[in-house]
């Protein structure tokens, strides 16, 4: 219960060390929204301020996820909708419906295995993993972890599966398995150079080792090299807490009071530095425990008395209860009266934790008895699918004889009005063949924009050269003129043909049609495109 509640701690802290920055950094990504009107541009930054929103577990984000989801979904972005739905879903597990939840997930699974899209298939997996951590489900939510190791392409990806995993561990109290991915964890934060990282994998495999009680040495090693990083990155909540469990080491291991003193004092003095309550709580209850036994009761009641104040104010009971009952201990001996208002306290905190978990687990009831209820609603709307299954079963032959018989109808009606427009349209097609022959007879020279009047018969080919054309005639002139080939190509009549993305030919002049090339008459050599070869066969 005690390393649990360290736990929770540390994650707290954690957290309301983002908030400061992350508060700063929505300000702006909002700022940006308000300034754009592209749609694209909308949805990143919905995603970006969702994101960093769910990351401090505020409900707000649920307005920029749906906005970007609604965005995604209009523009067809299938995978930034899916992204959308994913911080649906965390936001869902946090405020709303653990069921919803659940679905959401697993949706966003589904289409990102389908779509092999490795980023959101790894969110999706340590989102699940996470969610399935706080539905107390700790083989599932490992062997989520462990799938995100599997497609991690990034070390910062792996490094977050590894941390999910030695946190979760922790929890367990299977502080063998915690060490071995907080080591993996610290290699990857090494190679990554991120002096944070480190700081933070260093204090929990210190932590997890000091746990396993068997080589303490070896703890006091992380814990004094976490405090030295700390020192050097301004880290002073972490170095807190390493002087702590240093202080626990040197007390209780090696009966060193004075050292064990001198890191309690410390992390009390950090606590106070950074104004952190939590901290402060677990500082003057671990030191005001030492000096009660080491004789400075006087302080030693002050601190526990503190620590015991402040975590009632702030309904955290279980934190609340351990300086009480030392409290209690404490006056046994001295004061019968005092003893017994505390252990009086101690009892009332001890049934209002009580009571907070029967309420859970009665929560747990309701919520399962509310999933089985919706289970059975599925199961009847399936038998009435079914019922009406068998019922259109009966029907099928009589649906499709009326589906033959209009075929047939329509069959008949087409044939009979394909027959009524047949001479119609060949009426049309002939007339559209004559106008175009008699267009292409007519159409025996064409008008260069220099005003050049060139006669089709004469025209060898024409060659593009950047914005102008090179037209040449079989006199030897040529004439350079500004133009598109394209443009010229629909001017030309059909003995005049496209040989090459910048040459069109005329047909009457080739002599030779060589795999690659055209030989003319007068034995100029024209490129033969691959692409243009089959126009002449």
């Amino acid at each position: 219960m005690k390393v649990l509640s360290k736990l929770i701690w540390i994650l707290f802290f954690s957290f309301s060390l983002l908030c400061y920055g992350q508060s700063k950094s929505i300000d702006s990504l909002k700022s940006v929204l308000e300034k754009t009107d592209s749609q694209n541009v909308q949805i990143d930054l919905n995603l970006q301020i969702a994101q960093k929103l769910v990351t401090i577990h505020n409900k707000d984000g649920f307005l920029y996820a749906q906005k970007a989801y609604d965005l995604a979904e209009a523009n067809n972005l299938l995978i930034r909708k899916y992204k959308a739905l994913l911080y649906l879903a965390r936001l869902e597990a946090d405020f709303g419906d653990k069921e919803k939840s659940k679905m959401m997930f697993t949706e966003v699974i589904a289409i990102a295995e389908k779509e092999k899209h490795n980023d959101l298939l790894f969110d999706s997996y340590i989102g699940f993993a996470a969610f399935n951590t706080h539905k107390n489900n700790p083989d599932l939510s490992i062997a989520f972890y462990l799938k995100g190791i599997e497609v991690a392409e990034t070390l910062s990806q792996n490094y977050l599966a590894l941390k999910g995993l030695t946190t979760l561990y922790i929890a367990q109290r299977s502080y063998e398995k915690a060490c071995e991915y907080a080591s993996k964890a610290y290699e990857v934060a090494i190679e990554l150079e991120d002096l944070r990282k480190q700081v933070t994998t260093l204090s929990e495999l210190g932590r997890c080792t000091m746990l396993q009680r068997k080589n303490y040495e070896t703890a006091v090693n992380y814990l004094e090299k976490t405090i030295a990083l700390s020192d050097q990155i301004g880290e002073k909540k972490i170095s807190g807490y390493a002087n702590i469990d240093l202080g626990q080491i040197n007390f209780i291991v090696k009966k060193d009071t004075l050292q064990g003193i001198k890191h309690f004092e410390k992390g009390l003095q950090l606590a106070e530095e950074i104004g952190d309550s939590r901290l402060r709580i677990t500082s003057e209850m671990v030191l005001g425990n030492i000096y009660l036994k080491s004789g400075k009761e006087t302080e030693g009641f002050n601190l526990m008395k503190s620590s015991y104040m402040k975590s009632l104010r702030k309904n955290e009971f279980n934190y609340a209860i351990q300086p009480a009952r030392r409290l209690a201990e404490y006056y046994e001996t001295r004061n019968a009266d005092s003893a017994l208002v505390w252990h009086k306290r101690t009892t009332a905190m001890s049934d209002t934790l009580n009571a907070i978990k029967k309420l859970k687990e009665f929560k747990e009831i309701e919520t399962k008895y509310e999933v089985a209820k919706k289970e059975d609603q599925i199961n009847e709307l399936e038998n009435e699918k079914s019922l009406l299954s068998k019922r259109l079963k009966k029907l099928w032959p009589i649906i499709l004889l009326l589906i033959a018989i209009s075929a047939m109808l329509f069959y008949f009606f087409k044939k009979n009005q394909k027959k009524a427009t047949h001479l119609a349209a060949e009426q049309e097609v002939i007339l559209e063949k004559m106008d175009h022959l008699s267009k292409i007879v007519d159409k025996d020279h064409i008008v260069l924009k220099d005003k050049t009047k060139v006669y089709t018969d004469d025209l060898m080919f024409v060659k593009a050269d950047d914005h102008y054309l090179h037209v040449f005639i079989q006199d030897g002139k040529d004439h350079l003129v500004r133009g598109k080939l394209g443009q010229i190509e629909q001017e030309l009549p059909p003995n005049f043909k496209r040989c090459h993305r910048s040459y069109i030919v005329n047909e009457n002049f080739i002599k030779k049609i060589n795999s690659s090339s055209l030989v003319l008459k007068n034995k100029m050599i024209l490129p033969l495109s691959r692409s243009y070869k089959i126009k002449f066969g």
